[in-house]
């Protein structure tokens, strides 16, 4: 991230904005504090922002109310389900 992105005084860690450490694109970084980089985790893991929906066939799909939620019951990982949403 040094390489590309000027540090902002006080913000010592690196947050990977879509959640997935592989991903080193420039656009996927941002300088955080610690406490801003778990907000973000945190935020995108109870789903605040997102209503999933997981299609079964043409007619039927079952809706849950964040990420956690659907992963909890469809035991793909949250962060997989972010990704295609």
């Amino acid at each position: 991230a040094l390489a590309f992105c000027p540090k902002e005084e006080g913000k010592e860690y690196v947050n990977h904005i879509d959640e997935d450490s592989t991903n080193n694109r420039v656009s996927n970084l941002e300088w955080c504090t610690l406490k801003e980089n778990n907000q973000h985790s945190l935020h995108l893991r109870l789903g605040h922002q997102y209503t999933v929906r997981q299609i079964l066939d043409d007619r039927f799909f079952r809706e849950f109310p964040s990420l956690v939620d659907a992963e909890n019951v469809t035991k793909v990982k949250y962060s997989n389900i972010w990704k295609i949403c």
